[in-house]
Protein backbone atom coordinates (compact mmCIF):
# COMPACT_ATOMS: atom_id res chain seq x y z
CA UNK A 1 0.00 0.00 0.00
CA UNK A 2 2.76 2.44 0.94
CA UNK A 3 4.63 1.54 -2.24
CA UNK A 4 1.64 2.43 -4.39
CA UNK A 5 1.18 5.78 -2.66
CA UNK A 6 4.91 6.53 -2.99
CA UNK A 7 4.78 5.65 -6.69
CA UNK A 8 1.79 7.93 -7.25
CA UNK A 9 3.45 10.80 -5.41
CA UNK A 10 6.65 10.25 -7.42
CA UNK A 11 4.79 10.26 -10.75
CA UNK A 12 2.85 13.39 -9.82
CA UNK A 13 6.07 15.08 -8.75
CA UNK A 14 7.70 14.34 -12.08
CA UNK A 15 4.70 15.66 -14.01
CA UNK A 16 4.71 18.89 -11.98
CA UNK A 17 8.42 19.40 -12.68
CA UNK A 18 7.89 18.80 -16.42
CA UNK A 19 4.98 21.23 -16.51
CA UNK A 20 6.98 23.87 -14.64
CA UNK A 21 9.89 23.58 -17.07
CA UNK A 22 7.59 23.84 -20.08
CA UNK A 23 5.89 26.88 -18.58
CA UNK A 24 9.25 28.57 -17.96
CA UNK A 25 10.22 28.04 -21.61
CA UNK A 26 6.92 29.52 -22.81
CA UNK A 27 7.32 32.52 -20.52
CA UNK A 28 10.88 33.12 -21.71
CA UNK A 29 9.72 33.02 -25.34
CA UNK A 30 6.86 35.41 -24.60
CA UNK A 31 9.22 37.93 -23.02
CA UNK A 32 11.09 38.44 -26.28
CA UNK A 33 10.27 41.59 -28.21
CA UNK A 34 8.79 41.27 -31.71
CA UNK A 35 12.16 42.36 -33.11
CA UNK A 36 13.97 39.64 -31.16
CA UNK A 37 11.48 36.98 -32.28
CA UNK A 38 11.79 38.15 -35.90
CA UNK A 39 15.58 38.07 -35.67
CA UNK A 40 15.51 34.59 -34.17
CA UNK A 41 13.17 33.31 -36.90
CA UNK A 42 15.26 34.94 -39.62
CA UNK A 43 18.50 33.44 -38.31
CA UNK A 44 16.92 29.99 -38.19
CA UNK A 45 15.69 30.21 -41.77
CA UNK A 46 19.00 31.70 -42.93
CA UNK A 47 20.92 28.79 -41.41
CA UNK A 48 18.54 26.05 -42.55
CA UNK A 49 17.80 27.35 -46.05
CA UNK A 50 21.15 29.03 -46.80
CA UNK A 51 19.54 32.36 -47.66
CA UNK A 52 21.55 35.01 -49.47
CA UNK A 53 21.72 38.57 -48.13
CA UNK A 54 18.80 39.84 -50.24
CA UNK A 55 16.59 36.91 -49.21
CA UNK A 56 17.60 37.35 -45.58
CA UNK A 57 16.59 41.00 -45.52
CA UNK A 58 13.22 40.20 -47.16
CA UNK A 59 12.54 37.32 -44.78
CA UNK A 60 13.47 39.51 -41.82
CA UNK A 61 11.04 42.22 -42.97
CA UNK A 62 8.25 39.64 -43.35
CA UNK A 63 9.06 38.09 -39.97
CA UNK A 64 9.05 41.48 -38.27
CA UNK A 65 5.69 42.26 -39.82
CA UNK A 66 4.14 38.99 -38.62
CA UNK A 67 5.63 39.30 -35.15
CA UNK A 68 4.29 42.84 -34.68
CA UNK A 69 0.84 41.67 -35.84
CA UNK A 70 0.89 38.73 -33.48
CA UNK A 71 -1.89 38.97 -30.95
CA UNK A 72 -4.04 36.97 -28.60
CA UNK A 73 -6.71 36.81 -31.29
CA UNK A 74 -6.24 33.38 -32.86
CA UNK A 75 -7.76 34.33 -36.20
CA UNK A 76 -5.49 37.35 -36.64
CA UNK A 77 -2.45 35.33 -35.63
CA UNK A 78 -3.26 32.56 -38.10
CA UNK A 79 -3.85 35.12 -40.84
CA UNK A 80 -0.53 36.84 -40.10
CA UNK A 81 1.33 33.52 -40.15
CA UNK A 82 -0.28 32.58 -43.47
CA UNK A 83 0.76 35.93 -44.93
CA UNK A 84 4.32 35.37 -43.70
CA UNK A 85 4.33 31.87 -45.20
CA UNK A 86 3.18 33.20 -48.58
CA UNK A 87 5.79 35.98 -48.54
CA UNK A 88 8.59 33.53 -47.69
CA UNK A 89 7.48 31.17 -50.45
CA UNK A 90 7.71 34.04 -52.95
CA UNK A 91 11.26 34.86 -51.78
CA UNK A 92 12.73 31.33 -51.90
CA UNK A 93 14.12 29.50 -54.90
CA UNK A 94 12.69 26.02 -55.69
CA UNK A 95 15.35 24.10 -53.74
CA UNK A 96 14.95 26.32 -50.69
CA UNK A 97 11.18 26.08 -50.96
CA UNK A 98 11.40 22.30 -50.84
CA UNK A 99 13.53 22.48 -47.68
CA UNK A 100 11.14 25.04 -46.17
CA UNK A 101 8.13 22.78 -46.77
CA UNK A 102 10.02 19.85 -45.22
CA UNK A 103 10.80 22.00 -42.17
CA UNK A 104 7.13 22.91 -41.83
CA UNK A 105 6.08 19.26 -42.11
CA UNK A 106 8.63 18.28 -39.46
CA UNK A 107 7.39 21.05 -37.18
CA UNK A 108 3.76 19.93 -37.63
CA UNK A 109 4.76 16.38 -36.74
CA UNK A 110 6.58 17.57 -33.61
CA UNK A 111 3.61 19.64 -32.50
CA UNK A 112 1.18 16.76 -33.05
CA UNK A 113 3.49 14.47 -31.06
CA UNK A 114 3.71 16.97 -28.18
CA UNK A 115 -0.07 17.41 -28.13
CA UNK A 116 -0.56 13.65 -28.06
CA UNK A 117 2.01 13.27 -25.27
CA UNK A 118 0.29 16.02 -23.32
CA UNK A 119 -3.09 14.30 -23.68
CA UNK A 120 -1.60 10.99 -22.59
CA UNK A 121 0.09 12.66 -19.61
CA UNK A 122 -3.20 14.23 -18.56
CA UNK A 123 -4.95 10.86 -18.79
CA UNK A 124 -2.15 9.26 -16.75
CA UNK A 125 -2.33 12.01 -14.13
CA UNK A 126 -6.11 11.74 -13.80
CA UNK A 127 -5.90 7.93 -13.59
CA UNK A 128 -3.15 8.11 -10.95
CA UNK A 129 -5.11 10.64 -8.93
CA UNK A 130 -8.24 8.50 -9.03
CA UNK A 131 -6.27 5.41 -7.98
CA UNK A 132 -4.62 7.36 -5.17
CA UNK A 133 -7.98 8.51 -3.92
CA UNK A 134 -9.31 4.94 -3.99
CA UNK A 135 -6.23 3.71 -2.08
CA UNK A 136 -6.61 6.41 0.54
CA UNK A 137 -10.29 5.52 1.05
CA UNK A 138 -9.40 1.85 1.54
Amino acid sequence: MKNIICLIVFILGISFVNNAEAQEKRQAAQQLTPEQRAEKRTELLKAKLLLNDDQTSKVKAAALKVETQRSSDREKSLEARQTFDNEVKAILDPEQLEKYEAMKDQRRTQVKKRVEEHKNQQKLNSTDTEEGQKDVKN
